[in-house]
């Protein structure tokens, strides 16, 4: 199965940020292929990291919010079918988990 993770920061910095590495690595050691979008490269081993670009100067409400619109520009859902999962970490939600069409 494919995962995609998309977490605005990706670093050893912060707990959903770390749980996040640790769980991305889990799965792709259980043989799932594995990516993560963030704006911070992401060096696991069998992980594939796509760094999306974030202006570091913005208040963080507008990085977040620079960081979904960049993901709708590249139309990132369009990369899944319905048998993929595509799981959202934020600091508002533990996990939204959601199933892509």
């Amino acid at each position: 199965m494919k995962i995609a993770y998309f977490v605005l920061d990706i670093s050893f910095l912060g707990g959903i940020e770390r749980y996040t590495r640790e769980l991305a690595a889990y799965v792709a050691n259980m043989g799932h292929e594995v990516h993560i979008y963030s704006s911070t490269e992401c060096n696991i081993p069998s992980v594939t990291s796509h760094k999306i670009k974030v202006y570091s100067f913005l208040p963080r409400w507008l990085k977040i919010l620079q960081f979904q619109i960049t993901l709708n520009n590249k139309d990132v859902s369009k990369l899944y079918t319905a048998s993929d999962l595509l799981v959202l970490p934020t600091k508002h939600e533990a996990f939204g988990m959601c199933g892509c069409k």
